[in-house]
């Protein structure tokens, strides 16, 4: 079994909000091969993928990764005074 921890800090509640934006597709298994959790953490994102193998860990991996830039992007467009984020 193969693991993987993306932690993204904070200095806001910004975790929240990406947290419950993540939240569905934490919850919808993409594959049997795959398991994440996600938790919201001291203003930290905290997303645990575990894969039976090395290439289905590196695409769940770069697929989260991937909504988290499009989640953050988005959130610091809309909230940019709010959250002080430059995109």
């Amino acid at each position: 079994m193969c693991k993987a921890i993306i932690r993204i800090a904070f200095n806001n509640d910004l975790s929240k909000l990406i947290y419950k934006a993540i939240s569905p597709e934490v919850r919808d298994r993409i594959s049997k091969r795959i398991e994440v959790n996600a938790r919201d953490e001291d203003k930290s994102l905290i997303i645990e993928v575990q894969a039976e193998d090395i290439t289905s860990l590196r695409a769940a991996v770069n697929s989260y990764l991937r909504i988290l830039a499009a989640l953050i992007r988005t959130l610091g467009e809309l909230h940019a005074e709010r959250y002080k984020v430059k995109c």
